[in-house]
This record gives structure tokens, sequence and C-alpha cells, in this order.
């Protein structure tokens, strides 16, 4: 048998044969009794799917009890909801408050961009040379200041605090201009 004999009787089998070629079929099938068995074959192939998939077709109940389970499922996953003005709201508070706990968390760390930490002065009858060290902004010794006197160190120290405070009032908008000339 060809694929064309084959083609021909699903044809048959579908019922979309015209009438003169569904006539020239029957006779060849009342001579040929390989294409009647080709054709049994086939019929039986066809039902054995029609009872495979009418079997795990499922009944009315199987498809409420399923639906009404998926249902549920889904209810239960939702909750309750929320407007949408509230979950906005809550929304734009988080933002806010990530907002001030990161300005929180970051203001001292562009306060002042180096500590000084003194040295004790050694006692008056020993003369030994002062050092000076200068931390950044997380406690990091980024230079060591050496000096000849106890009196030079103090200067420094004093002269440097007063730098950070006026930068510090710089940074902070502290500041007013009393006069301007341009």
């Amino acid at each position: 048998m060809t694929d064309s004999d084959i083609q021909l009787l699903e044809t048959y089998l579908d019922g979309q044969l015209a009438g003169q070629e569904a006539r020239d079929l029957q006779s060849r099938l009342a001579g040929d009794a390989q294409l009647r068995e080709l054709l049994d074959e086939l019929q039986s192939q066809r039902m054995a799917r029609a009872g495979f998939f009418a079997a795990i077709e499922p009944d009315e109940p199987a498809i409420s009890r399923t639906v009404a389970f998926t249902r549920a499922q889904i209810a239960r996953r939702q909750g309750p909801r929320m407007p949408r003005i509230v979950r906005w709201a809550l929304a734009a508070a988080a933002c806010i408050l990530a907002g001030f706990l990161a300005g929180w968390l970051l203001r001292d760390a562009s306060r002042k961009a180096a500590v000084v930490h003194r040295t004790p002065a050694p006692p008056a009858h020993v003369v030994a040379p002062c050092r000076v060290a200068i931390t950044d902004e997380y406690g990091r010794v980024i230079h060591i200041q050496h000096f000849d006197s106890p009196e030079r160190a103090r200067q420094f120290t004093e002269d440097l605090e007063l730098w950070q405070d006026r930068l510090d009032q710089l940074r902070t908008g502290q500041v007013t201009v009393r006069s301007a000339s341009f």
C-alpha cells in the first residue's frame, strides 16, 4: 500500500470523499482484500484512540471539584486586599523613611574630613618632640605631624579645629554673606 492509499482511506473515514470518489473506493475495497485489511486496521486504531481519549476525559463532578479547589487556593493566597491608595501611601512612607535613615547614617561621614588626636603633653622637665595624629572620618591615621614644642603642637591643633569648624559651617549652610562686591 502507498501513502496515497492511506491518505485516501483516512479521508474516507473522515467522511470527506465526494460521491464518485467514494463509489470508486468502495468498488476497490470489494475487489482488494489487502486494502480492506488496511481500512479495518485504520478503523481499529481510530476506535482505540477514541477510547483512550474518552478514558482520560474527566467527568463533570471531577471538573467542578477541580475548579472549586483552584478558586479556594487563589482566595487563600490573595487574602484581603488593601485599597490602592493605602498601598501607595505605605510605599511613599517607606521611601521617606529610607531617605531619612540613609541621611542619618551618612551624616557623620561627611561632617569632618580630619579628626585631631592630641598626644599627651610630656612632663615639664622632659623636652621631647610632640606628635599630632591626623585621621580621616573613619578613624584611620592619614598623617602624623611632628613638632619641636608642645606649644606649637597645641597651636596647630587649635588652627586645625578652627578650620574644621568653618568647613562644617560652610557645609551646613550656617555662613551668611555680610557684604559682597563685584
